[in-house]
């Protein structure tokens, strides 16, 4: 089940801070659906629709998991860490910044097939010149 508790609007406002709430939220409120191979939560909106620029982080089997999508559904990122063995304030910390390095490609409208590694490398620099924290340039 979607839940939109969390959602954003601007992707400046998902914290460190917010993303660990959720995860702490989405282990209170545990498992709802059981399968064969392993159990999940609900899916907790960060930012966009699902599957469209999605952010959300769910419950699956022990592990909160982040999704990231593009705008054409792609999946730009899905992983978790084990929470058995890393504390929850490093996990957050983690997710944050995947987001902040993914976050330029939310927007992309092109298939993985018409992208080059050449135009995944220029884009990648891009992505470091114009954001003042990756750069090391802060205002």
């Amino acid at each position: 089940m979607k839940n939109n508790n969390y959602k954003k609007t601007n992707l400046n406002d998902i914290t460190i801070e917010l993303i660990r709430q959720v995860i702490d939220h989405s282990y209170s409120t545990g498992h709802n659906n059981f399968a064969p191979l392993g159990c999940s939560g609900d899916d907790f909106m960060l930012y966009g629709e699902p599957r469209r620029k999605e952010i959300s982080l769910r419950l699956h089997s022990g592990d909160v998991k982040l999704l990231v999508t593009d705008n054409a559904g792609a999946f730009l990122f899905y992983g978790g860490f084990d929470t058995s063995l890393l504390p929850v304030s490093f996990i957050a910390e983690q997710y944050y910044q995947i987001i902040q390095n993914v976050k330029y490609l939310l927007d992309n409208t092109t298939t993985k097939s018409s992208v080059t590694e050449l135009d995944k490398e220029e884009m990648f620099k891009r992505r470091v010149l114009l954001d003042p924290i990756l750069s090391g340039v802060f205002i």
